[in-house]
């Protein structure tokens, strides 16, 4: 899934969770539900690998939807909203 859109899509936190351990990433990203309300979207920075696929795991059963990433300079930028 690359996210594809006309539209940006505003964020209303980043969560720079580059150079964490696993599932460090996953923790400060869920973590972050208390700083946003629902609907809202938070993205993520991420230099994991495997990150996407925890994330994918993660956020259903967090209350979220991973809605898209993008790749960027080493990183990828995941794109999450919060459904409750």
């Amino acid at each position: 899934m690359t996210l594809v859109s006309t539209k940006p899509i505003t964020t209303c936190r980043v969560i720079d969770a580059r150079a964490t351990i696993c599932p460090g990433d996953l923790i400060e990203a869920l973590g972050g539900n208390q700083y946003i309300a629902i609907g809202e979207v938070l993205e993520i920075w991420c230099d994991d690998p495997g990150a996407k696929m925890r994330m994918i795991t993660g956020c259903v059963n967090a209350g979220y939807r991973l809605i898209g990433f993008l790749p960027d300079d080493g990183y990828e930028r995941l794109f999450i909203r919060r459904l409750k």
